[in-house]
């Protein structure tokens, strides 16, 4: 039985062919970390653009597997055209076509008060 909860980890996109199978990768290890007593967490990939699934169509495809609840997380590291307008603007379209299911937008990555501590560990290594 497909999970009612899922989260989407929105990445840009790239012409590279890799983008995708590390995006997805990056998903699966994401799932598998936030696994609990309560089961397995549905992690999905999405892109802004170039590559596929697009936000939209991962929604789409979402709703279409049984989820009720969706949680929109851009991987994006600063505020842009991108964090402010583009995805707030997908998102906002795929709540009209889905309004019986919960799709919430959470901030950028970059905005997360762990990201500093991230990078600081990055960089003293």
């Amino acid at each position: 039985m497909p999970a009612p909860d899922v989260t989407l980890l929105v990445a840009h996109g790239s012409r590279n062919p890799r983008t995708a199978a590390d995006h997805t990768a990056l998903c699966n290890a994401v799932a598998a970390a936030a696994t609990d007593a309560a089961g397995p967490s549905r992690v999905l990939p999405a892109f802004l653009e170039i590559t596929e699934p697009s936000i939209g169509d991962a929604i789409d495809d979402a709703v279409e597997g049984g989820a009720t609840s969706i949680t929109v997380l851009p991987l994006f590291v600063h505020v842009g055209n991108h964090v402010e307008r583009d995805i707030p603007a997908i998102v906002d379209e795929a709540r009209a076509r889905h309004p019986g299911v919960h799709v919430v937008l959470r901030p950028h990555i970059g905005a997360g008060a762990d990201f500093v501590e991230l990078v600081a560990r990055a960089v003293v290594r």
